[in-house]
């Protein structure tokens, strides 16, 4: 018993030590997350980030970027520079969040985004930005949006008739040139004008071109493969690691290992609807995820007694507790950490 006792006291002090050396004390486990998947901007150097309609949350704080900034290679700090001056001339806030999507054309916020939202995307190679002209909003734990390049000016292209087009072609265009150190607006004559959306000038070398995203262009999609297989991944990752923590503290047996496994795969099927179900329509809260958390707890900590606990006697009641509380507590940590090394999985 004094064995176990230290094991479970070891295990402990390591979870806790974790949770008090994390930016924000106690706040771990799964968060929402916000996916964007880019089409048509195949072979091209952009970065992609959300513009939040509130100054911060959570860890992040509008008035307070630098912090994000110092994380970056040279030239992701040249990128979050121009955004900041972006930024300067739109209604929404940047939190210093941005992510190089050239290689795999997906933008994964995953720690605290905002609950509303424009998207942007940078092209640093071309002097160019695309900026949704309708603000978004997270409508599930995940939320999955897919932007396409190509339908930006198609949707409306055309819109103004053809025998307007001489008039339109002489007349004076307000449109915003934003430079790299500056933010000015200009009135310049404008060749052509193609859609009602986009604003499209001729540029010159330090300037940078905004085109408006329109809704038309960017999707809902919620991804129910990719969040099965991840559903799947989580829960084997939680199963592998209260297994090895039961062999650890004792329980050797294959009918008590069973019993774990079999626990786990309900308790975690469970938790991953709730959290759904809840995220809909409410948004998500973090009391409410640590409210089910305690649910989970309260749940293995009775099963494992009234059959684990049945079979080993009265005595092995108060372990077989710790051991749902303990076991829990890893695997939230765990997640944690999982989600900042693979936030597509976690």
């Amino acid at each position: 018993m004094g064995k176990r006792f230290l094991i479970y006291f070891f295990a402990l002090v390591i979870v806790l030590s974790g949770i008090i050396h994390q930016p924000v004390a106690g706040d771990i486990g799964p968060k929402p997350s916000v996916n964007v998947e880019i089409k048509g901007l195949e072979g091209e150097e952009y970065w992609v980030t959300l513009l939040a309609e509130e100054i911060g949350r959570g860890p992040h704080d509008a008035d307070n970027v630098e912090e994000e900034r110092i994380y970056l290679d040279e030239d992701g700090k040249k990128v979050f520079d121009i955004i900041m001056e972006l930024c300067k001339d739109e209604d929404f806030y940047f939190w210093g969040i941005i992510q190089n999507c050239t290689e795999d054309n997906l933008f994964v916020w995953s720690y605290y985004p905002p609950k509303n939202f424009k998207i942007l995307i940078f092209l640093p190679k071309l002097n160019k930005y695309y900026i949704s002209d309708k603000v978004y909003s997270q409508y599930a734990l995940d939320s999955y949006f897919k932007v396409k390049i190509d339908d930006i000016a198609s949707s409306n292209i055309n819109k103004i008739p053809e025998d307007n087009i001489e008039t339109v072609e002489d007349e004076i265009v307000e449109t915003e040139v934003v430079e790299e150190d500056t933010v000015e607006t200009e009135t310049v004559e404008a060749d052509t004008i193609e859609s009602d959306t986009v604003e499209r000038i001729e540029i010159e070398k330090g300037n940078v071109e905004k085109v408006i995203i329109n809704d038309k262009a960017v999707e809902k999609e919620y991804d129910y493969p990719k969040e099965i297989r991840n559903l799947l991944i989580r829960m084997m990752a939680t199963i592998i690691v209260e297994i090895l923590l039961a062999l650890l503290m004792g329980f050797r047996n294959k009918r008590e290992l069973a019993i774990i496994f079999v626990t786990n795969v309900a308790t975690q099927i469970f938790l991953n609807i709730a959290l759904n179900i809840m995220n809909f329509p409410t948004n998500y809260n973090f009391e409410g995820y640590m409210a089910l958390e305690g649910i989970v707890v309260l749940i293995e900590g009775f099963v494992y007694i009234k059959t684990i606990g049945k079979e080993r006697g009265k005595k092995s009641y108060i372990p077989i507790g710790i051991y749902a509380v303990i076991a829990n507590a890893i695997t939230l940590y765990a997640g944690f950490v999982l989600a900042e090394i693979v936030p597509k999985y976690f």
